[in-house]
């Protein structure tokens, strides 16, 4: 029987301890370190492929897609590449068997949770007010060869619809224009028959071009007007003052005798007879005045040869008078009153020549004031027409500098020119798996494994309410203690504990040695497994992925 008069130190105490419960350290250690490894192995790898694209921004010809590109697709980059729709759209065109027998409730769920979790997008500026940005675009995928395919294909699309969708706004924006600028040449041609209309039925001369612009020479209806207005003027101002002259000289003439005594001489009979022919002569040239007859108007004609024939006997009463003198008292009409009754005939026939001359000027200026009016009216139309050309002419040439601009554009983004994206990183085949790493995954099993083992030894060993070392006797104990008696156990105690070792020992190392077997045979040789035992890895798998 060993006795033991001192006590071991806690280190060695804490040895003794991790001594007796070894098993429930090696087990732990090895079963969790054997899965750790297994799960590093069948863990899907992670192949993740990078793809560099710049944007840069276009020349002035481009139009506000070429002198904005970088900064308008730099800045919506993010949400166009991970557009659910577009990495549809690219997964069917991949034909991925995974995605395949997929319907649009799962496909959505395959895509939220198998692919953007997968996919990264960042956008970098190259400065300040920088006309270039990097879109920086990765994927990671199980599949070493879908993950630079995925991202060429994502890229192509991206790019592809960015630029189509341009070139589209493009030629439908030039087509609306050229449409409008087609409408405009015949409203142009419209405004130029109606104006030709107007002036033809109008019968207004055309335009002449001035340095100062377009003059039109004033219709003669204008000048016309203008004339008869003042001889309308004058005339009723000389029939004024001859209606005045008028009644002046009645007021006169009846003012005097109608009769006065003279003395005259033998032959003033003849004077009388001569006045009479002098009379009888002014009426008949009033008359031709008055009447208006054209000089070989028969009338006028009949009238000229009786006024001949009074004046050839006028020089006959004449020359008797002068021969035949004779002086005696006669009573005979007063001269005064005759001269003046003449004149009054003179100007009544005067003032019915001017009025009805006036009349006629009338009827005419009525005649030029509606043609005027008529006038005044195709002007303002012509001016309202004219002004609608100006406006359409200069909207063509707005609109023609327009389409050229647009053409120049479409021209642009379908050369080489127009395309704002420049590949500066492609896609290649990753050579190794990023993620998971498998030491990492071993390591920390094992390090997980032993701190189980050592965290249920220790919890074991010291839950129990009993004195373990001599050290924690003499805690309690009023006297010091002298020695101790190791452990006694009988020959079936120790087989039945060996017993327990074995099978203990034995059935983790076949679990370990299990375990390996299934991880080294499925990473070199499949083929060696059972099918169930491979199908079963394979569903854990798609668990994993």
């Amino acid at each position: 029987m060993a006795i033991e008069v001192e006590a071991a130190g806690q280190v060695d105490e804490f040895i003794r301890v991790l001594k007796r419960r070894v098993w429930w350290i090696v087990v732990p250690l090895c079963v969790i370190g054997s899965l750790g490894t297994f799960y590093a192995v069948i863990v899907p790898k992670k192949y993740v492929s990078e793809c560099k694209v710049m944007i840069r921004d276009l020349g002035d010809d481009a139009g506000e897609f070429g002198r904005n590109t970088a900064e308008t697709e730099g800045q919506v980059a993010k949400e166009e590449l991970e557009s659910p729709a577009r990495i549809e759209k690219v997964l069917d065109a991949l034909k991925w068997k995974e995605f395949q027998g997929l319907n649009g409730t799962d496909k959505e769920d395959f895509i939220k949770e198998k692919v953007l979790p997968s996919l990264a997008v960042s956008v970098a500026s190259s400065g300040r007010n920088s006309a270039r940005r990097t879109v920086t675009i990765a994927f990671a995928h199980t599949d070493q060869s879908k993950a630079p395919a995925f991202l060429i294909a994502l890229r192509k699309e991206w790019t592809g619809e960015v630029l189509s969708r341009e070139k589209e706004q493009k030629k439908v924006s030039l087509k609306e224009a050229q449409k409008r600028l087609d409408e405009l040449d015949l409203d142009l041609y419209s405004l130029r028959e109606q104006i030709y209309q107007e002036r033809n039925e109008n019968q207004l001369p055309p335009a002449i071009m001035t340095p100062q612009g377009p003059v039109t020479s004033q219709p003669l209806a204008y000048s016309e007007r203008d004339k008869a207005k003042v001889l309308i003027a004058e005339l009723t101002e000389e029939i004024r003052e001859a209606e005045d002259e008028f009644r002046f000289k009645t007021a006169e003439r009846d003012s005097l005798p109608p009769d006065d005594a003279v003395e005259f001489e033998q032959d003033d009979p003849l004077s009388l007879e001569l006045n009479a022919l002098d009379e009888q002569i002014n009426r008949a040239e009033l008359d031709i005045e008055s009447k208006g007859w054209a000089p070989g108007h028969s009338a006028r004609r009949q009238a000229e040869r009786l006024i001949q024939k009074l004046k050839l006997k006028r020089d006959r009463v004449r020359t008797e008078r002068e021969d035949q003198l004779s002086t005696r008292q006669v009573v005979r009409p007063n001269s005064r009153r005759v001269v003046l009754t003449e004149e009054l005939r003179a100007l009544e026939v005067q003032i019915g020549i001017k009025t009805r001359r006036k009349d006629e000027l009338e009827v005419r200026l009525n005649e030029l004031l509606q043609r005027t009016e008529s006038l005044n009216e195709a002007f303002r139309k012509l001016d309202g027409l004219t002004e609608d050309l100006l406006v359409a002419q200069m909207s063509k040439q707005t609109l023609s500098a327009q389409v050229e601009a647009l053409k120049v554009e479409v021209n642009t983004l379908e050369s080489s020119q127009g395309d704002p994206f420049e590949v500066t990183k492609e896609a290649n085949v990753p050579t190794r798996p990023t993620s998971p790493n498998p030491w990492a995954i071993s390591f920390g099993a094992i390090v997980f494994g032993l701190g189980l083992g050592l965290g249920l030894s220790i919890l074991l060993e010291y839950s129990k309410n009993c004195f373990r070392s001599p050290r924690e006797l003499s805690r309690v104990m009023p006297h010091p203690v002298l020695g101790t008696i190791n452990a006694i156990r009988t020959r079936r105690e120790r087989a039945r504990a060996f017993v327990a070792r074995v099978a203990l020992g034995g059935g983790s190392m076949a679990f370990v040695s299990a375990v390996l077997f299934v991880t080294w045979a499925w990473s070199s040789d499949p083929e060696a497994l059972n099918g169930e035992v491979v199908k079963a890895i394979d569903k854990f798998r798609e668990l994993l992925m």
